[in-house]
């Protein structure tokens, strides 16, 4: 009969993004594609930069003046933000603390997402833009406060060589947002 062969992979988040993955899926596709075929597999040139390399790279260049500028210059800005601030869920009165979360999920309706997709071109905006927007008002309405800082992940791979790379090339960088409360939502989208 017919032989069905399933492959699992199982790769924590740290050690490979999604772009690495893709790169992963599609050399695994082409070998077992050519082993099916009785070739010998041809795969895409290894990447110009390794992992490795990138990692050292990336350690050489927060050893320099620019970047211990521009961390001293977030930092300031993020000393700049309310620390009394706090939402309703800070503080939290179990005797044993746990790690435990869940991931909520709501649809939003077609005629919905036409009228956030249309404010987000008015603003000249994405739709990442906006709902990072959305989620910076929410924290600003429920801490009281008119300026807040938000983590947004941002693709490593900012140089040739890099696009078969496998690893983690992910970072977090700091989006500031500060909202005049008398001003419109559009306006803190510009």
């Amino acid at each position: 009969g017919a032989c069905r062969t399933l492959i699992l992979l199982n790769i924590h988040h740290i050690v490979c993004d999604v772009t690495s993955l893709a790169v992963v899926a599609d050399e695994l596709g082409t070998i077992y594609g050519s082993l099916l075929r009785g070739e010998e597999s041809r795969l895409t040139a290894a990447p110009a930069l390794s992992f490795a390399a990138y990692a050292e790279e990336e350690a050489q260049r927060r050893e320099t003046p620019e970047f211990a500028s521009r961390l001293k210059e977030a930092a300031k800005e993020i000393g700049r933000i309310d620390k009394r601030a706090a939402l309703p869920a800070d503080f939290h009165d179990a005797d044993v603390r746990t790690f435990a979360g869940d991931t909520v999920r709501r649809e939003i309706s077609p005629e919905v997402y036409k009228r956030l997709k249309r404010t987000a071109g008015k603003a000249g905006a994405s739709m990442y833009s906006l709902f990072l927007s959305l989620v910076n008002v929410l924290l600003m309405r429920k801490s009281g406060v008119t300026k807040v800082v938000t983590g947004a992940p941002v693709l490593g791979r900012s140089r040739p060589g890099l696009e078969n790379a496998v690893g983690c090339f992910v970072n977090v960088a700091p989006v500031f947002c500060e909202a005049d409360p008398d001003a419109g939502f559009e306006a803190l989208l510009k």
